[in-house]
């Protein structure tokens, strides 16, 4: 029985992104085996969200209280501006 095994997957550049498996098996010994297992599907990697700020949030109920009908301004940004200072990062 081997000690692990895993898979790896990597997208190839040269070959116009095209993505593709190979199946690694460590043994007892630790002698190291590799199989080529072929084209896979590429899977979608998620970008971290930014965090919310207290700005965001005030700004998104007036949005929504409103229904979106005011334009914002600039006294939107620097109100926005203001409350992201004065509430730190929400975390």
């Amino acid at each position: 029985m081997p000690k692990a095994i895993s898979m790896v997957t990597f997208i190839d550049r040269d070959d116009n992104d095209k993505v593709y498996q190979l199946k690694v098996t460590v043994n007892n010994d630790f002698s190291v085996e590799s199989e080529y297992i072929g084209e896979a599907l590429p899977q979608l990697i998620e970008m971290p969200k930014e965090k919310e700020t207290l700005g965001d949030k005030v700004e998104g109920i007036i949005e929504g209280l409103t229904g979106g009908m005011l334009k914002k301004c600039g006294g939107c940004e620097r109100r926005k501006a203001l409350l992201n200072k004065l509430g730190g990062s929400n975390e």
